[in-house]
């Protein structure tokens, strides 16, 4: 017989208005867009965004170099890729300056 315990739960999307948080995580995308030739890639994991999230307050995790195997010992970085995500990361950072942006948000 095998027995399971659950250990603990992972905070997950709290009170989030879906089709706000929709319309927030694509502006993010077309800063991303301007910036990256490339596919983004938008996925659900564990990242640090589960806490705001869970606490109502949008968040996106979003990385903005080139490289893989991340978080092993053949992780690689493309150090070309720097700038542009230097400029990714201001412009976000620019778009939201000045406040929390809670699930009442409206981006248009």
């Amino acid at each position: 017989m095998i027995e399971i315990e659950v250990l603990g739960v992972r905070p997950g999307m709290g009170q989030i208005d879906e089709e706000a948080f929709e319309r927030w995580t694509n502006n993010n995308v077309s800063i991303i867009k301007k910036y990256f030739n490339g596919d983004v890639k938008l996925g659900t994991a564990s990242t640090d965004a589960n806490i705001p999230l869970s606490m109502g307050v949008m968040a996106n995790t979003i990385g903005t170099i080139d490289g893989d195997d991340a978080h092993k010992r053949e992780e690689w970085v493309d150090l070309n890729s720097i700038p542009m995500g230097l400029s990714i990361v201001l412009e976000l950072m620019l778009q939201y300056a000045g406040g929390v942006w809670k699930n009442d948000i409206s981006i248009h």
